[in-house]
């Protein structure tokens, strides 16, 4: 399976601007806050017909991630889901947050197009371990403070011009098991790259 990646999308410090791809991300996030009350929704909402029924059968399917699901609806992390095209081929899914004065913190998932369905099953429960992750930390609210938690919880996995990319033990093992789940049988450790924070 290719690599897992998470992009942690914005400014490295206050009074940057956003780059273009982390504009639309806050835009979207914001239409759909508008459209749909905190307080009457799900913390993760697909924004598609098609990502809704990919959540669905993940949950169906996992275990693991009707947990984190679960674990999510205690929080004040409302998680967005899409999907879309990157130019990076090897990338299958990324994890933001988008700056927010309300009492929610705003993430978006996003998952690469034209995957296999057992990928985008794996990649979204992989980016819901990581939604997870940054609930847990109360001082995570933008992208600065983002790229700082992972320093410290994450393994630095790359670099390369404007990015940097971290992983989490927690997020490998839980691609391993949903993809156990999915498949059944054991699965061999597979590399990702994970968390990461890009400067464009």
């Amino acid at each position: 399976m290719p690599p897992l990646r998470r992009l942690l999308r914005g400014p490295l410090s206050p009074g940057r601007s956003l780059p273009i791809a982390g504009v639309a991300v806050a835009m979207t996030a914001a239409s759909a806050l508008a459209e749909t009350p905190a307080g009457a929704a799900p913390h993760v909402r697909p924004e598609t017909r098609e990502a809704r029924a990919l959540l669905a059968d993940l949950t169906e399917r996992s275990v693991t991630v009707r947990q984190l699901v679960d674990q999510l609806s205690h929080s004040n992390v409302i998680v967005y889901v899409r999907h879309r095209a990157f130019t990076d081929t090897t990338l299958d899914g990324r994890i933001g947050i988008v700056r927010s004065q309300g009492p929610n913190r705003i993430l978006i998932v996003e998952l690469r197009c034209g995957r296999s369905l057992v990928t985008q099953l794996v990649t979204l429960g992989h980016e819901l371990q990581h939604a997870v992750e940054i609930a847990a930390a109360a001082h995570v609210v933008d992208a600065p403070s983002l790229a700082e938690h992972y320093g410290l919880i994450g393994q630095r996995t790359n670099s390369g011009p404007g990015t940097l990319t971290f992983e989490t033990d927690a997020a490998r093992d839980t691609s391993n098991e949903v993809r156990r789940e999915l498949l059944g049988g054991a699965v061999k450790s597979s590399g990702t790259s994970g968390p990461s924070h890009e400067r464009e």
